[in-house]
């Protein structure tokens, strides 16, 4: 009775890894309308954060319409191998679930102009970006500069 009981709640918390069957759902409209989302990214500014533990890094990138984007995640480390960030590059998701399919380069790199040590878990939370792959934020780039 009791691994029935721990079965039962390990099924039930497996929906938060799995994203449950909404996710499901999504990701079956994406495999038959065979549609993705592909953002176009110009990049005029970078800063680049060291990754605490194996986290992988996390850029800031000041984009030509003004607007801040934080990009960051292990899957980042091989486009960094590959010169991310880029002068412009796309951002390529399923259209309707948002799954990550990847990163094309557009562009040359971009060297950052300020790297920063690993930010504090309070600032992670605060700038809502401990697990999403990339977010437009509503913070200015320069304000960024500041933040520790």
């Amino acid at each position: 009775m009791p691994t029935a009981v721990v079965g039962l709640a390990l099924y039930w918390r497996s929906r938060r890894w799995t994203g449950g069957r909404d996710l499901r759902a999504r990701i079956r409209r994406d495999l038959k309308s065979n549609s993705a989302a592909v953002h176009v990214l110009s990049v005029v500014d970078a800063i680049k954060v060291e990754e605490a533990e194996d986290e992988g890094p996390t850029f800031f990138l000041k984009l030509e319409t003004g607007e801040t984007v934080a990009i960051g995640g292990q899957f980042l480390d091989r486009f960094v191998r590959r010169g991310f960030p880029w002068r412009q590059f796309e951002i390529r998701e399923a259209a309707e679930s948002g799954l990550f399919l990847g990163l094309k380069s557009r562009g040359e790199p971009v060297v950052p102009s300020l790297v920063k040590p690993p930010l504090n878990r309070a600032t992670v939370r605060e700038l809502g970006i401990a697990s999403v792959r990339w977010k437009v934020l509503p913070v200015a780039f320069e304000e960024l500069r500041r933040v520790a």
